[in-house]
């Protein structure tokens, strides 16, 4: 009986040790390396006989969280962000990737008020910062950075504006563009 008695505490103490992990579990995409993969973006039209801006549709996740997300150590910000500030250090942040199709990114947030929005390349060991935005107090915002190479593999990182902030149901959206007024479209020598 008293083994029994003993057994059974054990075996309660277990389950809430394991309600405890996975109540506080992390999220997938809380680091570059487990970035939450878009893919390829959808191709903007070709240059061909068009001038001007080409835009390519964007692919967009809804319904995102930094909920349960943790500040890495060392932590990864950009500085000199558009719209002025750096990008909060440390931050609870999630991580996404794509595969650029175009030489212009634009990267859309919304729902996520004075959240960081930065974009970097490389690997995840040695990620050079492309550029950062901070969004505004209702939580909108686009990062557009220029100088994209198409095939190479890019990484947005969404952070709160501090080590508390979360938000539970924002909006991403990511998108190339070609500025067909910067091709080269035949040359003499």
């Amino acid at each position: 009986m008293k083994k029994l008695r003993m057994l059974s505490k054990v075996l309660i103490l277990v389950s809430m040790v394991t309600s405890l992990e996975v109540g506080f579990a992390q999220v997938v995409n809380d680091d570059c390396a487990g970035a939450t993969a878009m893919g390829n973006l959808p191709t903007p039209g070709a240059c061909n006989t068009l001038t001007g801006l080409q835009d390519g549709a964007p692919l967009t996740l809804t319904g995102q969280s930094t909920v349960g997300a943790v500040a890495e150590n060392p932590y990864s910000y950009i500085t000199a962000c558009n719209g002025g500030g750096n990008m909060a250090s440390p931050a609870l942040d999630t991580w996404y990737s794509f595969v650029a199709t175009g030489t212009i990114v634009n990267v859309s947030i919304s729902g996520f008020p004075n959240a960081s929005v930065g974009l970097w390349e490389g690997p995840c060991n040695n990620l050079a910062g492309r550029g950062c935005v901070i969004l505004n107090a209702a939580g909108n915002g686009v990062l557009t950075v220029t100088q994209i190479i198409p095939g190479n593999t890019y990484y947005v990182q969404i952070s709160g504006a501090n080590d508390t902030q979360t938000d539970n149901n924002f909006t991403i959206a990511v998108d190339n563009d070609i500025d067909c007024d910067d091709c080269l479209r035949t040359s003499t020598l």
